[in-house]
């Protein structure tokens, strides 16, 4: 379990990466053509990490079970903590359920607390309320203690409602356009991607491993030939 949080940890990383580049840098022209592309791009790049992320813990896995089962046939003494640590597919099945669960849950708090409406785009923002309170906190004006509870309730949904979409930035290019509807339940996809990334790159962890010993093989013929090729030709002995 404890490789399962470490990899989940791993994967947030570079989720985190991806939420802050297209905040700062692709937010501003998501509306755009070029801002769409540019959002794509950086999407499908990140998620390639992850991937390779999974790959490169796999591989390690495999190669750990590998030197693991060397040292156990020798009769050496091996860590109580090695074999834990070596390829298990339900280390993926792990991650992928702890690293999805945090997204689950803001998609899940904003929809109860935040009910789509129908046809509503969204990026629409509800301008007589906010005028409202703009005025109020100009002016001085208290609110009505009747609609204390419900002012209450709508900050929360506001604040859960902009929580999530920071949280989901990475795909901001579609707040553009679909309705708000459409977006509140796609918030429970949008947390897949980078996990299910992760999962399948550590899942090609032995066939990657494969491929790295094939390599090396390779190499190591290559250099023999080199080898071969430059060796001067050996001079006949002196017949006595």
């Amino acid at each position: 379990m404890k490789a399962s949080y470490k990899f989940a940890l791993r994967i947030w990383g570079y989720y985190a990466i991806t939420m802050l580049l297209c905040l700062f840098f692709v937010f501003f022209t998501s509306g755009d053509a070029l801002g769409a592309i540019l959002n794509i791009a950086l999407l499908f790049g990140m998620l390639a990490l992850a991937v390779n992320e999974g790959g490169y813990r796999g591989e390690k896995a495999c190669t750990l079970a590998a030197t693991l089962e060397k040292q156990s046939k020798d009769g050496r003494k091996i860590d109580p903590e090695l074999p834990k640590q070596v390829f298990h597919r339900s280390v993926a099945y792990k991650m992928l359920a702890i690293a999805i669960i945090p997204f689950l849950f803001f998609a899940s708090l904003n929809m109860i607390v935040n009910p789509p409406r129908p046809g509503e785009p969204a990026l629409a923002e509800t301008q007589e309320e906010e005028s409202a309170l703009v005025e109020q906190h100009m002016i001085g004006t208290p609110e009505p203690a009747e609609e204390g509870p419900e002012r209450a309730g709508s900050a929360f949904g506001g604040w859960v409602r902009a929580i999530c979409m920071v949280l989901f930035m990475p795909y901001v290019f579609l707040y553009h356009y679909l309705s708000e509807a459409a977006l509140y339940w796609l918030f429970f996809a949008f947390g897949i991607p980078f996990p299910l990334a992760g999962a399948i790159g550590y899942m090609m962890g032995p066939r990657l491993r494969e491929k790295k010993l094939k390599d090396m093989m390779k190499g190591k013929r290559r250099k023999m030939r080199k080898l071969k090729v430059n060796q001067p030709p050996k001079k006949p002995k002196a017949v006595v």
